[in-house]
């Protein structure tokens, strides 16, 4: 990961809601774009993204981002067929509308939500 992929100092950190088994289907099935980060706090992969959701979230301010972790959260996981992590999901009104599973840069994972919510 880049220096570029960390928030910047004096950045303003975007509200990333805590999701799990309990309030996923509310969270998903909200009005809008919803973005879904489902990792685990023992995968170093999931830990770099979660170093840059902050940034992602700021670049995308159309998408209400939430993050679950899936050892926490097995019905949610169940439900998503989450088969690796780190994984994206976006939702649009309640419809799965993107999946990215592993992790990529901050500019790819940019790149690939506007192809994804235009």
């Amino acid at each position: 990961m880049s220096g570029t992929d960390t928030l910047r100092v004096g950045e303003k950190m975007s509200e990333i809601q805590e999701i799990n088994d309990q309030n996923y289907r509310k969270f998903v099935n909200g009005k809008g774009l919803r973005g879904l980060k489902v990792g685990a706090k023992w995968c170093s992969p999931c830990r770099d993204l979660e170093k840059v959701l902050p940034r992602i979230a700021k670049a995308q301010p159309s998408i209400t981002w939430g993050k679950a972790d899936s050892q926490e959260s097995p019905k949610l996981c169940k439900k998503y067929k989450v088969e690796g992590i780190p994984l994206i999901l976006i939702f649009r009104n309640g419809k799965r509308i993107g999946r990215s599973e592993g992790y990529d840069t901050y500019k790819e994972i940019v790149l690939w939500l506007v192809k994804v919510c235009k």
